[in-house]
């Protein structure tokens, strides 16, 4: 990592934090950074990224207005999506990705991420939903800054008692909630 040049590493990784910054500008803007592209190359980042249901019924022209108030929290999450996607680069950090929004959105948009191709994923979350997570290549558990675990789903629910305690313990509460 110390060798690598600023310019390639910002060139090879895509970044969709918890908060994404939306300009008080149209969707097409707001994706593509105001960069020229062709419209076939806007189009498969739109679908890709889960956004044509709000490009059909909106257009690209809509003003996402200030810091994106005209669009939910799940769109704005595809926005950043799309715009990782049209910058091709071979590795996307999802920091927190997911956490501010419900379970139906955040969901969603985790399988948007999990459904993308050709493209490393690496996505930070406190989420422990086990649907979701038995889709991943392979997980790091961490614990107090430590790793406490790492392997796929089914390797860790068998050998990693704290990853183990994280998931049975809130299929406990939830459970308890449902009662």
């Amino acid at each position: 990592m110390r060798d690598i040049a600023g310019e390639s590493l910002f060139d090879a990784i895509s970044v969709i934090w918890q908060n994404v910054y939306i300009f008080n500008d149209s969707i097409e803007n707001n994706i593509t950074m105001y960069k020229r592209l062709d419209s076939p190359r806007i189009d498969s980042a739109v679908r890709r990224a889960g956004l044509s249901g709000l490009v059909d019924e909106k257009g690209y022209g809509y003003s996402c207005g200030e810091n994106g108030s005209g669009l939910s929290g799940g769109e704005r999450q595809r926005v950043a999506i799309a715009r990782s996607l049209l910058k091709d680069s071979r590795v996307l950090l999802a920091d927190e990705a997911t956490s501010a929004l419900d379970s139906v959105t955040a969901a969603l948009i985790e399988n948007t991420i999990l459904g993308m191709e050709g493209i490393t994923r690496i996505v930070i979350t406190h989420k422990t939903e086990a649907d979701i997570l038995r889709r991943y290549d392979g997980i790091v558990v961490l614990r107090d800054g430590k790793v406490a675990g790492c392997g796929s789903f089914e390797e860790l629910m068998a050998e990693c008692e704290y990853f183990k305690n994280i998931l049975t313990t809130k299929n406990e509460k939830e459970t308890v909630n449902d009662c």
